[in-house]
């Protein structure tokens, strides 16, 4: 489950050209990124979470990606043998 609320906080939080919808409460903008990450949590792993190892790091992946916002994630499904990789950036 932390991994599907980090994934949330990576969409709220939004990169340096996030434009932020007004129409939505602070409150709404938070529900709607914690069901994102659930959600994307869900497609790949469905409700398994004692076989998925998870590690983290915010260093940048190479000097073409110097942003401030930097997090990769590698998820390794223990019961698919599947190695999954996902990086966020706020650069362009």
């Amino acid at each position: 489950m932390q991994l599907s609320r980090e994934w949330a906080w990576s969409l709220y939080a939004g990169g340096m050209y996030t434009s932020i919808d007004r129409t939505l409460t602070a409150a709404e903008r938070e529900q709607r990124a914690i069901n994102a990450g659930e959600e994307l949590y869900s497609m790949l792993f469905g409700d398994r979470y004692a076989a998925i190892n998870v590690y983290k790091t915010p260093d940048p992946w190479c000097a073409w990606f110097p942003g401030l916002f930097n997090v990769t994630w590698v998820a390794y499904d223990l019961d698919q043998r599947m190695l999954l990789l996902l990086c966020v950036t706020d650069v362009d």
